[in-house]
C-alpha cells in the first residue's frame, strides 16, 4: 500500500486475496485474464480453409471461409500450414504459391507437400512471403521453434527459401541463437537483433559494430586501410582504468611513419601507455608536436606554465636552463647556449632597464644594446664607444681616442682643443708631523727650540753652500711612497721678536735633500718683517716642489737659517702645513702638438715649431744633440797614468772635439 509512490497524489493498495463479507462499492471493476495460444503465431495474412478441389489454373482449388466472399491472400504469396494431427500422430504441412484470386478462393501450386498431403478444411493457412514486394513482410512469435522464445520480423521474403533466410530476419527480439550475422558471426544469448535501432534512454553494449566502430567490453575501436598505400589507422576509445580515452593510431603498421593521438591516458606512438599520465599528446614518430598532461605542458617539444614558454636541452628556466630558448611573461626572450650563463637576452624590465644583451659562460657580458650598449665589455652611445674609461669618441670636444681615470682625461690623442692644466694632488701617505718629528740637525749655542709659545720656531744662515749653518732642523720624508713621484711641500711662515726689542731678520732656507742630490732649494724668508711681541703675526704662504729620483734611498726636508747681524734672531713661526703628492700625468697629442705633464716642474710641450722641457731630470742613454752641429756625449777615456779607464762629458762641434768635463773634479777643459 502506497499514497504518491505508484500514483501521484493516489493510494494504491495491492493483496493476493480479498474476502469481502458485506456489501464492496466499485466505480470500475477491471478483470484482468491471461491468454495464451499454442504453437507459434503469425503477425500476417491469414484464412481458414473451407473447400478444396481440383484447381483450374492451378495445382489445387482452396476456398476460404469467409462473411464477405473475400479472402486476405493475393497473387504472388507463399502460404503455409503447419499442424499437427494428435488423433493421426502426424505433422501436417504444406507450402503453396498463390496464382490467381477469385473471391474467396485461390489456384495454389505446391511449393512444398510433407508426405503428399492434400490440405482439408480447417486447416489455417498464413503468408509467409510473396512476390509482390510491398507484402514480404510478417511477425513471427514462437515459443516452441528450435533456439525459442523469440519475436521474428521478416522482410524481403521472396519465396520458400527465403523463409528459412536468416538474412531476412530485419529484428528479432528474444533468443538469438541461431542467427548468423555477417558482421557479428554466430549470435547467442538473448537481446535484440535489428538492420537498424533507434533507442531513447540508456545503453549498455561490451561487443558489436556501431557505424563501423567495434565495440568491446574495453573500448570502442574503428580501423581504415588505404586502399592504395594500405597503410592501416585505427580510432580506438578505451575505458579501462589505466588506458582510457580517445586514441587515434595512425599508420600503425608503419608503412611510413606510425603517428598517435591520445586523449586520456597518454600513449606513444609505439602503442606504449605512459604510467600516471593523462591529457592530450600527439606525436608523429618519435617527435612530440604537442603534449598537455597533468605532468608536462608542451607544444612542439615547447613547454609552458603560466609564466614562461620554453624548449631546452636540459634544466627548467629557474633552474639551470641550457640548449634552448625561454619566453617568459616578464617580458624576456631568452636564448640559452650549453651553460645558463651564456645566454642572449631580449628584454623589458623598466623604462631604464631594457635591450638585447649576451653573456659568456662565466656570465660576463659580451655585448648590450638597449639601456645600457656595450660589445665586449666595451660600451657605447651615439658619440662614442668605451670600457673602463677609455673611449673612442666622435664629438664636438674630441674626435680621437681618451683615456679617463674617473675623474679626468689623462690621454687624449686626436682633434681637440686643449685644456688649461690642472693638476691632481693628493695626500703624501705616512707624511711626517711637522708638529714632533723634527730632527735637529745644528744648533748653535742651545737656540733652536719647537713649539715654544704654542708654534714652531728657529733660525738660520745665508751661507748658501749648506754647511755654515748656525742652525738646521730636517723632517725625514717617507722615500718608499714618493720616490719616483712628484711632491709638493707647502707652509705658512713669520717672524716675530724673540724678547722685546731684541730680534733682528733672519734668512731662512728651505730645500729637499736626498742622496742623489738636493731639490728646491727656496729663501722662504717672510717679506713683511718681523712683527712685534704682542701682536697677531701674518703668515706668508711658501711652496716647495721637486721630483725625487727612483733610485733615492732616503729624502729629508730641511729648514736652515742663522741670525743677521749681532743681536738675537727673531722666533720663526710656521702654521698650516701640507705634504701632496703629485698624482696624475695628463698626456695630450692633437693636431697642434704633444703635451705631458704631471706637476709644474715635470712637463714636456711640443708644439708650434718648438720644445719645452720642465723636468727634474733629462736622460739619454750616450748623448745629446743640440741644433745641427753641437753634441754632448758620454764617451771612455784613459786617465792620465794611460791605465786608468773612466769617462767623461765631451762637447763636440761636427764630430770634432771643443772640450770636455772631466770626472775627476768636475773642471772643463778646453781642446
Amino acid at each position: 500500500m502506497d499514497y504518491g509512490v505508484s500514483t501521484a497524489n493516489q493510494s494504491t493498495l495491492e493483496i493476493d486475496n480479498l474476502w469481502v463479507r458485506g456489501s464492496m462499492r466499485i466505480y470500475e471493476l477491471i478483470i484482468n485474464q491471461i491468454r495464451a495460444t499454442n504453437g507459434s503465431f503469425f503477425v500476417s495474412s491469414t484464412a481458414v480453409v473451407d473447400n478444396i478441389s481440383v484447381g483450374t489454373t492451378g495445382d489445387v482449388t482452396i476456398t476460404f471461409d469467409s462473411d464477405n466472399n473475400l479472402c486476405p491472400f493475393a497473387t504472388g504469396d507463399y502460404i503455409m500450414m503447419q499442424r499437427f494431427d494428435i488423433a493421426g500422430g502426424i505433422l501436417r504441412k504444406l507450402v503453396f504459391r498463390v496464382g490467381d484470386v477469385s473471391g474467396k478462393s485461390i489456384q495454389a501450386f505446391y511449393v512444398y507437400q510433407y508426405a503428399s498431403q492434400y490440405p482439408i478444411k480447417g486447416d489455417v493457412f498464413v503468408r509467409i512471403g510473396s512476390a509482390n514486394t510491398a507484402r514480404q513482410g510478417s511477425i513471427y512469435l514462437t515459443s516452441d521453434d528450435s533456439n525459442s522464445p523469440f519475436v521474428d520480423i521478416k522482410d524481403g521474403v521472396a519465396n520458400y527459401t527465403d523463409w528459412s533466410d536468416a538474412t531476412k530476419i530485419k529484428v528479432r527480439l528474444g533468443k538469438l541463437t541461431g542467427i548468423t550475422d555477417s558482421n557479428f558471426g554466430a549470435l547467442s544469448g538473448y537481446g535484440l537483433y535489428a538492420t537498424n535501432a533507434y533507442l531513447k534512454g540508456g545503453i549498455w553494449a561490451t561487443l558489436g559494430n556501431i557505424a563501423g566502430w567495434t565495440i568491446t567490453s574495453a573500448q570502442m575501436s574503428k580501423t581504415y586501410t588505404h586502399p592504395v598505400t594500405f597503410e592501416v589507422d585505427e580510432v580506438a576509445l578505451n575505458a579501462t582504468s589505466n588506458d582510457i580515452g580517445l586514441h587515434v593510431w595512425m599508420d600503425k603498421d608503419a608503412v611510413n611513419v606510425p603517428a598517435m593521438l591520445s586523449i586520456g591516458a597518454i600513449k606513444d606512438y609505439t602503442n606504449t601507455i605512459s604510467a600516471n599520465e593523462f591529457g592530450i599528446q600527439y606525436q608523429r614518430g618519435s617527435d612530440t608536436y604537442f603534449r598537455l598532461t597533468n605532468s608536462v605542458q608542451q607544444i612542439a617539444g615547447w613547454n609552458f606554465n603560466n609564466t614562461a614558454i620554453w624548449k631546452l636541452g636540459s634544466g627548467t628556466p629557474s633552474s639551470s636552463p641550457a640548449s634552448g630558448i625561454v619566453i617568459n611573461s616578464a617580458g624576456a626572450i631568452t636564448v640559452y647556449g650549453n651553460y645558463w650563463q651564456k645566454r642572449v637576452a631580449l628584454y623589458y624590465s623598466a623604462s631604464n632597464n631594457w635591450g638585447l644583451i649576451g653573456t659568456n659562460e662565466s656570465y660576463q657580458t659580451v655585448f648590450q644594446l638597449g639601456s645600457t650598449n656595450q660589445i665586449a665589455g666595451w660600451a657605447f652611445d651615439t658619440s662614442k664607444i668605451y670600457n673602463s674609461g677609455v673611449r673612442l669618441e666622435a664629438s664636438a670636444s674630441l674626435k680621437g681616442l681618451g683615456v679617463n681615470d674617473g675623474a679626468t682625461d689623462v690621454v687624449k690623442v686626436g682633434d681637440f682643443t686643449n685644456a688649461s692644466e690642472s693638476y691632481t694632488t693628493s695626500t703624501m701617505p705616512n707624511a711626517p708631523n711637522p708638529a714632533s718629528a723634527w730632527t735637529i740637525e745644528i744648533n748653535v749655542n742651545n737656540r733652536l727650540t719647537w713649539n715654544s709659545y704654542g708654534a714652531n720656531y728657529g733660525m738660520a744662515s745665508s751661507n748658501t753652500d749648506f754647511t755654515s749653518y748656525q742652525w738646521r732642523t730636517y723632517l725625514t720624508l717617507p722615500i718608499k711612497d714618493i720616490k719616483g713621484k712628484t711632491i709638493t711641500i707647502s707652509f705658512g711662515i713669520a717672524e716675530r721678536e724673540s724678547t722685546n726689542g731684541s730680534s733682528k731678520a733672519t734668512n731662512i732656507w728651505a730645500y729637499i735633500k736626498t742622496d742623489v742630490g738636493t731639490f728646491a732649494l727656496m729663501d722662504v724668508t717672510p717679506a713683511g718683517g718681523i712683527y712685534l711681541l704682542g701682536n697677531t703675526p701674518t703668515y706668508e704662504t711658501r711652496t716647495l716642489t721637486a721630483t725625487i729620483p727612483s733610485n733615492a734611498t732616503y729624502a729629508r726636508f730641511y729648514i736652515a737659517w742663522y741670525k743677521n747681524g749681532a743681536f738675537d734672531p727673531a722666533d720663526v713661526l710656521f702654521n698650516n702645513w701640507s705634504f701632496l703628492i703629485y698624482n696624475k700625468t695628463i698626456v695630450e697629442l692633437n693636431k697642434t702638438g704633444l703635451k705631458i705633464y704631471n706637476s709644474p716642474i715635470s712637463k714636456i710641450l711640443l708644439n708650434n715649431n718648438e720644445a719645452v722641457f720642465n723636468l727634474p731630470f733629462v736622460r739619454a742613454s750616450s748623448g745629446i744633440q743640440l741644433g745641427e752641429r753641437w753634441t754632448l756625449v758620454v764617451e771612455p777615456y784613459l786617465e792620465g797614468d794611460g791605465i786608468t779607464l773612466n769617462e767623461r762629458l765631451t762637447l763636440k762641434y761636427n764630430g770634432v772635439m771643443k772640450g770636455f768635463f772631466s770626472q775627476t773634479d768636475g773642471t772643463y777643459v778646453h781642446v
